[in-house]
C-alpha cells in the first residue's frame, strides 16, 4: 500500500532481516498482544491444537484463536481435514521462535516442559520425550524413553522417527537405560551398521 511500491520490492532482498521487520511491521504487529503471544508461545510445537496450546500458554481460549488465525491463511493451517490440528507457516514458526528466544531460556523451557506433560497426559509419548529434553530435563525423557516400548516400536512402526529421537541422547546417557541401549543397537542393526551395534 505503500505509494512507491515497486521500488520497495526492487529493493526487499528477501533477507532474514527484511523477512522479520515485514513480519513485525506487517503482520504480528497488526495482531492483539493476547494473541501475539499465543503465536510466540506455541512456536514450540511441530504441530498444535487448542488444548495442548492452553496448557502451554495458561489459556482457556486457544481453539478460538486457532478459528481466527485460520482466516488470515498465511501463519497457521490446518493439517487435517477435522482441523483438529494446526502447524505454523515455517517462515512464520522461525521468526516466532527468535522472538521466543529474547523471552529467556527460563520461559522456553517451562514452556516445554508444559507440552512434555500434555502429550505424556494425552498417549504422544514420542512428542513427550522430545519437548522433556528440549526443556533440559533429560531424566525425564530417558525415562519416558525406557518405558514406552521403543524395541517393539521400531519392529512394528519403522526406524525413521526413532532414529532421530534416539539421536538425541548422548552415548553416556545411555548408561543406566538398557532398553534405550538395545534399541539403540537394532536401529545400528537395521541401518547395516553392526560394528556401531
Amino acid at each position: 500500500q505503500h505509494e512507491d511500491a515497486p521500488s520497495i520490492i526492487r529493493s526487499f532482498s528477501g533477507s532474514i532481516e527484511d523477512m522479520a521487520a515485514y513480519m513485525v511491521d506487517q503482520v504480528l504487529g497488526t495482531l492483539p498482544k493476547p494473541t501475539q503471544d499465543f503465536l510466540v508461545e506455541t512456536s514450540i510445537l511441530d504441530h498444535l491444537n487448542g488444548d495442548v496450546a492452553n496448557a502451554i500458554c495458561g489459556r482457556e481460549d486457544c481453539w478460538q484463536m486457532l478459528d481466527e488465525l485460520e482466516r488470515l491463511n498465511a501463519l497457521i493451517f490446518p493439517i487435517d481435514p477435522d482441523k483438529s490440528w494446526y502447524r505454523h507457516h515455517q517462515l512464520f514458526a522461525d521468526f516466532l521462535q527468535a522472538r521466543l528466544k529474547r523471552r529467556g531460556e527460563a520461559t522456553v523451557r517451562r514452556l516445554h516442559a508444559a507440552a512434555s506433560n500434555w502429550f505424556q497426559k494425552n498417549g504422544y509419548t514420542v512428542e513427550a520425550i522430545r519437548h522433556a529434553y528440549r526443556a533440559g530435563n533429560i531424566d525425564h525423557a530417558l525415562e519416558l524413553a525406557e518405558t514406552c516400548g521403543l524395541i517393539r516400536r521400531i519392529l512394528q512402526e519403522g526406524t525413521g522417527i526413532y532414529g532421530k529421537l534416539l539421536d538425541l541422547f548422548p552415548i553416556d546417557a545411555l548408561k543406566s537405560t538398557p532398553r534405550i541401549r538395545v534399541a539403540r543397537a537394532l536401529l545400528h542393526m537395521k541401518y547395516g551398521e553392526l560394528d556401531e551395534a
